[in-house]
C-alpha cells in the first residue's frame, strides 16, 4: 500500500527519535515565579530546574528565547496581559518545550519558531512542544512558526484542548504511537498536515529514501514488526480550516480511534499542498531503485478533510462536518472495520472514497454539492486491490456529479492497465514496450490481472438502501406500490456490476437515519 508523506511526510512510513533540547535559554523582560515556593528566577529554565512535583511556575511578559525542558510534573503558566499571551520563543534552533514529566500542565502561553530541517524523509523533528510522557494536559495555547506544532511521541492520556495551532510548517499536531490521548477544541490553521496520528517507530528518517538498499528493506520490516500503535485516540470538536495536504489523518495501524464532531474545511485551498516536497521525495525514491519515476503518493487523496489509510482498524467516524476540501471529504484507503456514520460532506471534489478497504460500514452520511461523485468505490489506479464486504445503508445522496460509483466488481482487461504504465515500477524501455505492443502487457501484467478478483460491496442491507436524487420518482424509475418509501426496482452503481436493491425516497432516509 502507498503512503503519502506526513504533512508530505505522514503515510510512507512514520519513524521517530528522541528529541534533542538544548539548554540554552536568554533571560527575558518578564517575571518568573514560582508561586508554590514564592521564589522568582531571572532564568525560565531555572525555574524549572528547580522546580519540585507540584509546583506552580508562572511567567509573564517575554519572549523568553531559548529551549526548555520540563522533567518534573510542574504546572507552567503563563499570565496573560489583556489577549497577549508571554511568548517561549526557540530562534529558530531545537524544539522550543520538551516535556518528559508525567502530569506536567502547560497553559496560557505563545511557543514559537523551533528549528527547522529541510529533509522530506523526516517524519519528525523539532516542534513548538514536543510531549513525551504520560497525562499532560496542553491548554489554551498558541503555536506557530514551527517546523511540527506539537509532536506526542508514545505516552498514555494526555489532553490538548483549546488552543490555537496554526501556520506550521508541518503537522499541526503529531501522534506516534499515542495512547488513550484527546484533541479536544482546538483550532488548526494552514498547517502541512492538521492532526496526524501514526506508529511509534524507532528513527525519525525514513528508509524509503534508500529503498534500493536490501538493508532498508529489511530495517521497514523489522521496524513495523516492532512499532508502537496509536491506540483509543479521541479526536473531538476541533476546527481544522485550510490545512495543505490534510485536515485529519489517521495512519499504519492504529486502531479504536474515535473521530466525532470536527468541522474541517478548506483543505488543499486556503494553504496549497508541498508539491515540491513532494517530487523530491518521488525522485529520491526513484533513484534510490533505479527507475525514471516512481509514484508514492496517491494524488485522489491529496486535500482531503479525513484521511484514513495504511491499515487503520476499528475505528469510528461520526457527526463531522466534512466541506468544501480540494479533494475527498473523508477519505478511506487500505483499512478495514471501521464504521463512517452520520457525517454532513458536501462541497468536496468527492464526498466519500474507498479505495482498497474491506469490511466498513458507511450509513446514515449526508452527501451533497460534491462536483466529481457522492460516494466512490475504487479509485483511478486499476492495480489496487478491489474493496469488499463494505455496508452502505441509509446515505443521502443529493446534488453530486454522479451520486455512487463502484467499480470493485469490474473485472479488468490488460487494456484497462495502459493508463498507469507510467506509474509502474519498471526501467523507462520497458514502458516503452508496455505502451506499444498488447501482447508485451498480457506477457507481462496477465498474473497481476489474476489476482485482482473482482469484489462485492452491499449497497444495501437487503432492506433498506440509499437514497439518490437522481432516481427517487417514477420518471426516474422508482417504483413504490406499497407506499413504504422503498423501491421495488433497484438502481445500478455506475463503473461496475454492483446494484442498491432497495432505494429510498427523501422523507424515508431522513426518518430512518434520524431513528437510534
Amino acid at each position: 500500500m502507498r503512503k503519502p508523506l506526513s504533512g508530505l511526510a505522514l503515510a510512507l512510513v512514520c519513524l521517530l527519535a528522541g528529541a534533542a533540547c538544548g539548554p540554552i535559554a536568554l533571560a527575558a523582560s518578564g517575571a518568573i515565579r514560582n508561586v508554590t515556593t514564592g521564589e522568582s528566577f531571572d532564568g525560565l529554565q531555572d525555574a524549572l530546574s528547580s522546580a519540585r512535583d507540584g509546583d506552580a511556575i508562572e511567567v509573564s511578559g517575554g519572549p523568553y528565547m531559548g529551549n526548555f525542558l520540563i522533567e518534573r510534573r510542574v504546572i507552567l503558566r503563563g499570565r496573560q496581559q489583556g489577549a497577549e499571551r508571554p511568548v517561549l520563543d526557540g530562534g529558530g534552533q531545537g524544539t522550543v518545550l520538551t516535556i518528559r514529566s508525567e502530569g506536567v500542565t502547560v497553559e496560557d502561553l505563545e511557543i514559537r519558531n523551533s528549528g527547522k530541517v529541510d529533509d522530506p524523509f523526516f517524519f519528525w523533528g523539532d516542534a513548538g512542544i514536543t510531549l513525551a510522557a504520560d497525562g499532560a494536559r496542553l491548554a489554551n495555547l498558541h503555536l506557530s512558526a514551527n517546523d511540527w506544532g506539537i509532536v506526542m511521541l508514545g505516552g498514555r492520556g494526555s489532553t490538548i484542548e483549546t488552543s490555537l495551532i496554526g501556520d506550521n510548517r508541518r503537522d499541526g499536531i503529531a501522534i506516534f504511537g499515542g495512547r488513550e490521548h484527546r484533541i479536544l477544541g482546538n483550532t488548526i490553521l494552514r498547517n502541512e498536515t492538521g492532526i496526524s496520528i501514526d506508529v511509534l517507530h524507532g528513527d525519525r528518517r525514513s528508509p524509503f529514501a534508500t529503498l534500493g538498499d536490501p538493508a532498508s528493506v529489511a530495517r521497514i520490516a523489522e521496524d513495523n514488526a516492532k512499532a508502537q500503535r496509536s491506540e483509543d485516540i479521541l479526536v473531538s470538536r476541533n476546527e481544522v480550516r485550510g490545512n495543505g495536504s490534510f485536515g485529519i489523518t489517521a495512519t499504519w495501524h492504529s486502531r479504536r480511534l474515535t473521530i466525532e464532531d470536527n468541522v474541517v474545511h478548506a483543505t488543499g485551498i486556503e494553504r496549497k499542498h508541498d508539491a515540491a516536497q513532494m517530487e523530491l521525495m518521488e525522485k529520491a525514491v526513484a533513484a534510490s531503485l533505479g527507475l525514471s519515476g516512481v509514484g508514492v503518493i496517491d494524488r485522489e487523496a491529496i486535500g482531503s478533510g479525513i484521511y484514513v489509510l495504511c491499515s487503520v482498524e476499528d475505528s469510528l467516524v461520526i457527526r463531522n462536518r466534512s466541506f468544501e476540501n480540494l479533494g475527498a471529504g473523508i477519505f478511506v484507503s487500505g483499512s478495514d472495520r471501521n464504521e463512517i456514520r452520520a457525517n454532513p460532506v458536501t462541497g468536496n471534489q468527492t464526498g466519500i472514497f474507498l479505495v482498497s478497504s474491506n469490511a466498513n460500514r458507511i450509513h446514515r452520511n449526508t452527501v451533497a454539492d460534491n462536483k466529481a461523485h457522492g460516494i466512490r468505490i475504487g479509485g483511478s489506479n486499476p492495480l489496487a486491490t478491489p474493496s469488499s464486504d463494505n455496508m452502505l445503508t441509509l446515505n443521502d445522496m443529493a446534488g453530486n456529479g454522479a451520486n455512487a460509483f463502484d467499480s470493485s466488481g469490474r473485472r479488468l482487461t490488460v487494456d484497462d492497465l495502459v493508463g498507469v504504465i507510467d506509474s509502474l515500477p519498471y526501467p523507462e524501455p520497458v514502458k516503452q514496450q508496455l505502451r506499444a505492443n498488447r501482447s508485451v502487457r498480457e506477457a507481462m501484467l496477465g498474473a497481476m490481472l489474476q489476482s485482482l478478483v473482482p469484489a462485492v460491496t452491499q449497497w444495501d442491507d437487503g432492506v433498506h438502501g440509499n437514497r439518490y436524487d437522481d432516481f427517487d420518482d417514477t420518471a426516474e424509475g422508482f417504483v413504490d406500490a406499497s407506499g413504504d418509501g422503498v423501491s421495488e426496482t433497484g438502481r445500478a452503481i455506475d463503473g461496475g456490476a454492483a446494484v442498491d436493491h432497495h432505494p429510498l425516497d427523501a422523507p424515508t432516509v431522513a426518518r430512518l437515519s434520524a431513528a437510534p
